[in-house]
């Protein structure tokens, strides 16, 4: 009788050190599974950032007119006379630099376009007496997303 209560003693320590084990085993599963699901949590806000900056730049570019539909508008407004050394897009600002025998009359030229507002001379005209043109810089301010949904309906 002492022998089975030996017995069963030793079945019960063996039977709960066994459930011990596996508690202790199902316990580090769940820590290193929390762990990688902490940083897949992580990982997936850094792209939802991701994604919420690209829709950003990309609304931003959206608002903002193209080179194209700014050369095409150039290619309108401007006298077949006028010839640009410079054309450049910067931080929402529209930059001109060129030569032309009409330099006086551009800004007035360049007024009125959906896709710039405030076009002017930002320097003196510089004659070129041996080409009877003058050298001439003129800035505007790119229109927002209403004048480039005017600009965008008037191309159509």
């Amino acid at each position: 009788a002492a022998s089975a209560l030996v017995l069963l003693a030793v079945a019960g320590w063996l039977l709960l050190d066994n459930r011990r084990q596996a508690a202790d085993d199902l316990r580090a599963k769940v820590q290193a599974n929390a762990a990688r699901a902490r940083q897949v949590a992580a990982e997936r806000q850094q792209l939802m950032d991701l994604v919420e900056g690209a829709r950003f730049f990309q609304q931003q570019r959206a608002t903002r007119p193209t080179s194209v539909e700014i050369w095409d508008e150039l290619s309108r407004r401007l006298p077949g006379s006028t010839y640009l050394e410079k054309f450049s897009v910067e931080g929402g600002q529209l930059q001109l630099i060129g030569l032309s025998n009409e330099a006086s009359s551009l800004v007035r030229r360049l007024e009125g376009s959906p896709l710039w507002r405030k076009p002017s001379l930002t320097g003196v005209l510089q004659s070129d007496a041996g080409r009877n043109v003058d050298r001439f810089t003129i800035t505007a301010e790119l229109a927002g997303p209403d004048a480039k949904e005017a600009a965008d309906a008037t191309q159509r």
